[in-house]
């Protein structure tokens, strides 16, 4: 995660890594390494695309949606 500051004259700018640890020394538990709940959803996002893309390539998987889609036939469903 990026913390900035404003500076007068040029307006938003990244805080270094001092100026951080300066910002939050009285928390025990490192910044810079907090996973933000927008960067955790990434990762689960990820994982499951990773998922899905392996159970595509799956024979099996190929025979469900098959199966499922002339049961959809049969009863009408759209």
């Amino acid at each position: 995660m990026k913390y900035f500051k404003m500076v007068s004259g040029k307006g938003k700018i990244p805080m270094t890594e001092k100026e951080i640890s300066e910002l939050f020394k009285e928390r025990n538990e490192p910044v810079l390494n907090e996973q933000t709940p927008l960067e955790a959803l990434e990762k689960k996002v990820e994982a499951l695309s990773k998922t899905i893309e392996a159970l595509s390539k799956s024979d099996v998987f190929k025979a469900l949606l098959s199966l499922s889609g002339r049961a959809e036939d049969k009863n009408g469903a759209s």
